[in-house]
């Protein structure tokens, strides 16, 4: 229940004050810090370090008893950009989507009640077409979700056992 420290120099003299409010906004500095990155981030490998970086944030909170719901949302808000920078770097990889389209994230982390060791749920949800631009369109997505749920699980978001995934053609339809 320490609330603040005092800092001397070198002569002994108090030289300021460290309090355990600067230690929070430090940690929500590492916290948009760390964001930032992940959106700057150009390779899946990146994002693995991002990550595990997630780790080391969340346990310098839970050594200080930070509560447990605000650690959650850190988690789940780190966790949404990744998903979203794995989506669009799978995009760059296989080309420009032929319709729009909403990629979800299900489950704790689409409730914003995401845990370190979860894993993923997605779908992805596309345009109508016309009949005979239906196979192609949805080979489209099952490409792409194939790439985001494979990379998402080198990243650390296991597959999900019960295959609930964009990759699963069941998750990935049109409107």
């Amino acid at each position: 229940n320490i609330q603040h420290l005092l800092v001397k120099n070198d002569s002994g003299k108090i030289a300021g004050v460290v309090r355990s409010k600067d230690l929070q906004k430090s940690f929500h500095s590492s916290y948009l810090f760390l964001i930032q990155k992940i959106n700057n981030a150009t390779t899946v490998t990146e994002l693995l370090v991002y990550h595990s970086q997630l780790t080391i944030l969340v346990k310098g909170l839970i050594d200080r008893k930070a509560n447990v719901v605000d650690i959650t949302k850190l988690i789940a808000g780190i966790s949404e950009n990744i998903f979203a920078k794995v989506v669009q770097l799978a995009i760059n990889k296989i080309g420009a989507s032929p319709v729009g389209f909403s990629f979800l994230v299900l489950g704790s982390a689409g409730r914003g009640e995401q845990t370190l060791a979860t894993d993923q749920d997605t779908a992805i949800i596309f345009e109508d077409v016309d009949k005979e631009k239906e196979s192609a369109v949805a080979q489209y997505f099952l490409k792409l979700g194939e790439i985001v749920s494979a990379d998402l699980n080198h990243i650390g978001y296991n597959f999900c056992k019960g295959d609930v995934m964009a990759r699963n053609p069941k998750w990935c339809q049109s409107l």
